[in-house]
């Protein structure tokens, strides 16, 4: 019996169902806001010896200080999940201490800015800030502006007749590659 080959409407049909060229339509658009885009970056997850993959890496400078030899850089790291079934976040309202934080994904050249008062009654007092504090991106950031965080995500899926929450295999698949580029962002100096 011979095996009927796929025409061309199915390749395309297939590749679109994949995700495969989700990613390429992402690079498209980083590329035409002026990114460095890099797509499919190949890594070893060097806890499991597996490889892994970066579905898209866009990187732009955005200011430059030639003085101070200084310059600010976004880096855009992207997975793509292509799926039929709709993903759902789940929210809730923030807590007193969800904002104090910074997030651990921006690196600054210098990580913490020291303030010096001079108060009579206790002499000088040292304050150490965050530098996402400091340079004030807590005011607009939309992370800290608004009210409602995201506390959980699933996938809905059919099982047999009835609709099921399901998140196996989503942490693994989109926040794992992100987790294993983490190492890089480390070694910044305090001001």
């Amino acid at each position: 019996m011979k095996k009927e080959s796929p025409n061309s409407e199915d390749i395309i049909n297939a590749l679109k169902r994949s995700g495969y060229l989700m990613e390429q339509e992402v690079a498209t658009q980083l590329e035409a806001l002026n990114f460095h885009v890099r797509t499919n970056m190949a890594f070893e997850d060097s806890e499991e010896g597996k490889s892994r993959e970066i579905d898209v890496r866009a990187i732009k400078r955005v200011a430059h200080n030639e003085k101070k030899k200084l310059s600010a850089f976004v880096e855009i790291i992207a997975e793509c999940k292509n799926s039929t079934n709709p993903f759902v976040f789940i929210g809730r309202p923030k807590n007193q201490t969800d904002n104090q934080y910074p997030p651990q994904e921006l690196v600054f050249p210098i990580a913490n800015y020291e303030a010096r008062k001079d108060t009579s009654e206790y002499g000088v007092t040292v304050r150490s800030k965050d530098a996402f504090f400091h340079l004030g991106f807590d005011k607009v950031h939309p992370d800290y502006m608004s009210e409602i965080k995201a506390v959980q995500f699933c996938r809905i899926d059919r099982k047999g007749s009835s609709w099921h929450a399901n998140h196996g295999g989503l942490y693994n698949s989109i926040f794992y590659p992100i987790y294993f580029l983490s190492p890089r962002t480390t070694g910044c100096q305090d001001g």
